[in-house]
């Protein structure tokens, strides 16, 4: 759940005082956690709404994920947020604000009687490997209210940092998107005096062409993700690619053609060239400083259907353990990490007016409120581990925490005290 700390007291007129903030938000979670987003199924994912004055009986399709955290050791497990809403278009957020019983290793009930509107339920979770199964049943409290039969599967998201990218070569985009390559021939008149790539074909059946001259191939080089790169993180994953020998009134296999490629790290050090036979192939990619190059090189041969697949695995980020303030660990984590804060008083710049920077982040202490608090006051003393202004120099006042660049619920906060914030009710 992504939370702003801050408002309004006209009484006050433009300051606001936090006193003693306690943000704690499923904090009976204190030990450290498994934490995973889960995509519903929806073909395997239905709410079925039954009763009301009228008797109605409607079937509705749920779309979304949440993410869930679980600690068999502690018995404890919390949805920190739901982004569902059902094919009617309710959203399905408040049906998941309950209490948990850790019943197996594989199997954890929810129960309430608190939702909004006084619904009450329950809910049970099924696990296995990569997915959980979802059995539950709502229903209001009054004669006509109506009851909801709840039967959902929810596929474990890849986690951590993805990227996609396709090109069928119905489009010219190759040229922009590759950052080395031959000369793109538009196929009029004659052609180049050198190496060169041609789109060739139409629809489904275009594909790019690599035409070679005086024996030296043409050649296309990639450096993925194509845009920022995954910072210095491991990523890895797969490149597929459809590879053809044509041999018709355009194309000739006399010589015969060949293909070839190559792959890097960092662009600097690369594989032996390999060759790739007519068909489908996958390639595999990795690199520990967040891009993978290729190369393609070869004549007479034609490509299409190339696809990338990339992933970094979520990371674990510990303060002060792995950095010194929670906004510095902030500013190096990516979507999906989880920044974990050990027990103790933090205070000063990086400790407060702390910004998750519209990232797709947790950031939870490792053991809960009581033992991990944000200082607002100063001054600054060695509990924070941290060079910074205190509250004396200039009358300057902080906050805890700033959400105010589109966080969304993915943007989670869990297991703080916030002591002392105090900043002007206009910022």
């Amino acid at each position: 759940m992504a939370c702003a700390i801050g408002g309004r007291d006209d009484k006050m007129n433009k300051t606001i005082l936090i006193a003693s903030v306690i943000i704690s938000i499923m904090a009976s979670v204190n030990s450290p956690a498994d934490t995973s987003t889960y995509v519903f199924l929806p073909d395997q994912s239905t709410v079925v709404q039954t009763g009301g004055f009228a008797g109605i009986h409607e079937t509705h399709i749920i779309e979304g994920q949440f993410q869930l955290t679980v600690d068999f050791d502690t018995d404890t497990a919390s949805f920190d947020w739901v982004d569902a809403t059902l094919s009617n278009g309710v959203d399905m957020g408040g049906l998941f604000r309950m209490t948990a019983t850790v019943v197996s290793e594989t199997v954890i009930e929810f129960e309430t009687d608190s939702l909004p509107g006084g619904v009450y339920g329950s809910l049970v979770l099924t696990f296995d490997d990569s997915s959980v199964q979802l059995t539950g049943r709502f229903a209001q409290p009054y004669p006509d209210g109506f009851s909801f039969d709840l039967a959902a599967v929810a596929q474990k998201a890849s986690p951590g940092w993805t990227y996609d990218y396709f090109d069928d070569f119905r489009t010219d985009k190759a040229e922009n998107d590759s950052y080395i390559h031959s000369v793109f021939w538009p196929g009029q008149a004659f052609p180049p005096p050198e190496p060169y790539l041609y789109y060739y074909g139409t629809g489904a059946n275009r594909g790019l062409v690599f035409m070679g001259h005086l024996g030296q191939p043409a050649h296309l080089g990639y450096c993925f993700p194509i845009g920022p790169a995954q910072g210095l993180r491991a990523v890895r994953g797969t490149l597929q690619l459809d590879v053809d020998f044509p041999s018709n009134a355009d194309i000739s296999q006399s010589p015969p053609g060949y293909f070839l490629y190559s792959t890097s790290a960092d662009g600097l050090n690369w594989s032996i060239p390999k060759p790739l036979s007519p068909g489908h192939h996958h390639i595999q990619m990795a690199s520990v400083q967040g891009t993978c190059y290729v190369v393609f090189f070869g004549t007479r041969v034609m490509i299409d259907n190339l696809e990338v697949h990339l992933h970094s695995p979520p990371a674990t980020i510990h303060v002060p353990g792995d950095f010194e303030t929670i906004q510095e660990a902030i500013d190096v984590a990516a979507d999906g990490d989880i920044i974990e804060v050990a027990p103790g008083i933090y205070r000063g710049n990086g400790n407060w007016d702390i910004e998750f920077r519209g990232k797709a982040i947790t950031v939870r202490s490792a053991n809960g409120p009581e033992e991990t608090i944000i200082d607002c006051t100063g001054p600054v003393g060695p509990a924070s581990g941290a060079q910074a202004d205190s509250v004396g120099n200039g009358g300057k006042r902080h906050r805890g925490f700033y959400f105010h660049e589109a966080e969304r619920s993915d943007s989670v906060l869990r297991g703080f005290t916030i002591r002392g914030g105090l900043v002007p009710g206009f910022e």
